[in-house]
Parts: C-alpha cells; sequence; structure tokens
C-alpha cells in the first residue's frame, strides 16, 4: 500500500513539473517575445541602459526613432496599440505622437 501512495505521489509530483514551468512570471514579461516594442536590437538605442529601464530624453528617442526603417515604425505603432506589460505601455506613451 505504502509503494502504491509513494508511486502516485511521484507521478503526481511530475504531472505538476510542467504546469509550474508554465507560470508566468516578471522575468517573462520583459522578455522580447518576437515584439519590435521589446527588442533590444530594434529599440535599445532608445534607452540609457541595456537593462531597458530608462528612457532617452524625448529629443533623444525621436532621434533614434526617425533611423528606424518604416517597417519598424509601423509595427511598433501596431504593437503600442495593445502593450503587454508596463514597460511597454511607457514606451509607448513616449513614442505616441512620434510620426
Amino acid at each position: 500500500m505504502t509503494i502504491k501512495l509513494l508511486s502516485i505521489a511521484a507521478i503526481a509530483a511530475c504531472l505538476a513539473t510542467g504546469a509550474y514551468a508554465q507560470t508566468s512570471t516578471e522575468a517573462d514579461q520583459t522578455a522580447t517575445s518576437g515584439r519590435d516594442v521589446q527588442n533590444p536590437e530594434v529599440v535599445g538605442s532608445m534607452y540609457g541602459d541595456k537593462e531597458m529601464t530608462q528612457t532617452r530624453s524625448k529629443d533623444e528617442m525621436k532621434a533614434e526613432w526617425d533611423k528606424l526603417s518604416a517597417e519598424h515604425r509601423t509595427k511598433i505603432k501596431g504593437e503600442c496599440a495593445n502593450p503587454q506589460n508596463d514597460r511597454e505601455k511607457d514606451f509607448c506613451d513616449k513614442i505616441a505622437d512620434f510620426e
């Protein structure tokens, strides 16, 4: 009987591990996830640090924005219509009036 209970507990623990691995965390929210608005290679120059936590001044951001391709600017504006987290919302608010 004890062996059966231990076996069932072991199986339950194995099954629960997958669900735990899929749980969203703050780190997940800051991952690039294929979005240009979070991609350091696309918008990293608009931030003053590698972690992309401090944006540059509005004038510096505008200068970097103008250097982006039209495709990137269009994609970012589209992504800003539905920001995925607070970081994206803050960034999108700052570039809202950029053409």
